[in-house]
């Protein structure tokens, strides 16, 4: 029998960001790939293994202000890489990454919105600005 796959719930934004992820006998660091409400895809330095629990601290800004996600499940491997489904977070920690995904959404749409009114007749204008 094959893999089955379960279309996202939630829609995930790139960001830049570090993470310090834990298991049972491991601790790994990585990059944050995408982020959305329900879940992370990071780059380790250490491989974690398929279906199993860990916890980890989100950096997503600057400074030392982490989101702590207490479980998380892994979803996927391919090496290094994988995807996370967050567990339940404590409020404070809901909070921040609510607000740093709704900030997120907010730059893609305007960078959308930017683009969608972009047309070759303003890149002709744009092109006789020198």
């Amino acid at each position: 029998m094959g893999q089955h796959f379960l279309p996202r719930q939630d829609h995930r934004y790139p960001v830049r960001g570090t993470a310090v992820y834990m298991g049972d006998d491991f601790v790994g660091q990585a990059s944050i790939l995408n982020l959305s409400l329900g879940g992370v895809h990071l780059m380790g330095t250490y491989p974690v293994p398929p279906k199993s629990r860990i916890s980890l601290r989100l950096y997503l800004g600057e400074g030392d202000e982490y989101v702590h996600v207490p479980k998380a499940a892994v979803r996927w491997t391919t090496g290094h890489e994988f995807g996370l489904r967050l567990g339940l977070l404590p409020e404070p920690a809901r909070r921040q990454l609510l607000d740093r995904v709704t900030y997120l959404a907010e730059q893609t749409h305007y960078r959308s919105a930017l683009y969608a009114a972009w047309t070759p007749m303003d890149e002709q204008r744009a092109e006789t600005v020198e």
